[in-house]
């Protein structure tokens, strides 16, 4: 480290203030995330003081925490009606959704606005996968502010190859795709967030990566920085096929050790990813993470530029 540096925080960054956190465990006793309601409510409670505004809860499914979509959509409803009751709301629409301008009422980014919630899952590629994939039977994200319609029926072109640090562009679907509306997270998505294990790949790894998209789908590739096997040609050709990453913002401080720090921050240079999430697990290690001053200035501004993208695409 060369004397007289500076160093910075995610928190000091701004890249959280009015943002999206694009990955957690904060839905109570699902996974090995958060455990209580009461600690769940904890979070999103300094959520609001640091500024974030939406939320992606995505809980592990996989053969060792084999939640069903519909057991995650009764859990997160139940959430949603705790959470909503603490800003002395009804439930019945996605929390903090935009309201009608005309009514005079704040949307949701105004201060104060409670956080809006969606439902998600963070799919293991395994055997579980493989069968839930066939039946449909899955929890998607949406990358844009659109309504469930739009996205069922709009036509999708065929992508190009995609430029590394830029979003890709929709692709083709081989048989018309109707995706389930959740009950209350919010439209229908187009993105499917999937992980892998941390030492090896799973059989046929890109050929299922290739099935995602032959579906309509894009794969968006959890925490890619800490895939020990993968190294920068992997990164390369994932996407040049059109993955999608998403940054663990815990990496880049190295909160999972120094490799996976080194490679989250070359390919946070690189522009190689396209959203971030917090993988919260505990709210506590979340907090001495984003308050550690050890970015860069370069690190900080790839993160800016991480913040544009994201905000391009999610509005």
């Amino acid at each position: 480290m060369w004397p007289f540096t500076k160093y910075y925080s995610i928190l000091d960054s701004g890249f959280l203030e009015g943002g999206t956190d694009w990955h957690c465990h904060i839905l109570p006793g699902v996974d090995d995330g958060i455990r209580s309601m009461e600690s769940a409510l904890e979070v999103l409670a300094y959520y609001e003081e640091i500024g974030i505004r939406e939320v992606w809860l995505t809980p592990h499914i996989m053969e060792d925490v084999p939640n069903t979509p519909a057991d995650l959509r009764t859990r997160f409803a139940e959430l949603h009606a705790a959470y909503l009751a603490q800003h002395g709301e009804a439930a019945g629409a996605p929390t903090g959704a935009p309201s009608d301008p005309a009514a005079g009422a704040p949307d949701r980014f105004a201060a104060g606005a409670p956080i809006r919630l969606h439902l998600a899952a963070e799919n293991m590629l395994d055997t579980l996968f493989d069968r839930r994939f066939e039946t449909g039977d899955l929890l998607t994200m949406v990358h844009h502010s659109t309504d469930a319609a739009t996205v069922a029926s709009a036509p999708r072109t065929p992508s190009e190859p995609s430029t590394p640090g830029t979003p890709s562009a929709p692709i083709e679907a081989t048989t018309p795709r109707t995706f389930p509306t959740d009950i209350i997270p919010g439209p229908a998505g187009d993105m499917l967030l999937v992980e892998t294990s941390y030492f090896s790949p799973p059989m046929a790894f890109e050929d299922t990566l290739d099935d995602i998209r032959l579906k309509g789908l894009h794969p968006l590739l959890a925490h890619p920085e800490r895939y020990v096997y993968m190294g920068r040609r992997d990164y390369r050709r994932l996407k040049e096929n059109g993955v999608r990453f998403q940054l663990n913002l815990m990496s880049l401080v190295g909160m999972y050790g120094d490799d996976a720090a080194e490679k989250a921050s070359s390919l946070l240079l690189d522009g190689m990813y396209d959203y971030a999430g917090s993988d919260l697990h505990r709210l506590s290690p979340w907090q001495r993470a984003i308050t550690d001053r050890c970015l860069t200035k370069k690190e900080v501004a790839a993160l800016q530029l991480l913040r544009d993208r994201m905000d391009s695409s999610d509005r």
